[in-house]
């Protein structure tokens, strides 16, 4: 008779972990909270690039002066080797993130190395993608942020799911 009581108790226990568990990986928990997370999914965070030299990267690519809050540039990678880069502009002068947004959809859907540009619903969001440089890019606004995001290989619709919730 103990041990039913001891194996209910063990059953119970797991049963508890696996609702507490859920209820932090559900999508809610995926949701943007002013970090950068350390993975997203099985694809672990490799490289940050923050501040100062994020900032002129973002410049650089942005062909831009604006004034940056705050900005990234991520990578992340499975272990079998699947890639994904994320690159954030923040900035909280008005109209900037449009301007960046426009800038770049002007960008793909007229230079000749980008195709297939088209309009995505992706986690409930609106996302611009674009085919190009041996990668899916797809770029959008969310708040006071502009991120483009490219993902290469074989896993990516569940990166850009994911992103796009969190980021």
């Amino acid at each position: 008779m103990k041990k039913f009581m001891v194996a209910g108790s063990i059953v119970v226990f797991i049963a508890l972990v696996i609702v507490i568990s859920s209820k932090f990986m559900d999508d809610e928990a995926l949701l943007h909270d002013g970090h950068i997370p350390d993975n997203i999914g099985n694809y672990f965070l490799t490289n940050k690039i923050e501040g100062d030299e994020a900032k002129q990267i973002l410049h650089d690519l942005h062909v831009t002066e604006a004034v940056l809050d705050g900005a990234y540039v991520l990578e992340y990678q499975t272990q079998s080797g699947s890639y994904a880069l994320v690159w954030i502009s923040e900035s909280d002068e008005e109209g900037l993130k449009t301007t960046l947004f426009e800038d770049m959809k002007k960008f793909i859907e007229t230079n000749q190395l980008y195709s297939n540009h088209s309009e995505k619903m992706i986690s409930g969001r609106t996302v611009q993608y674009g085919f190009g440089m041996e990668r899916d890019n797809y770029y959008f606004v969310n708040e006071n942020r502009f991120i483009w995001v490219a993902t290469f290989e074989d896993k990516r619709e569940i990166f850009i799911k994911n992103a796009v919730k969190i980021f």
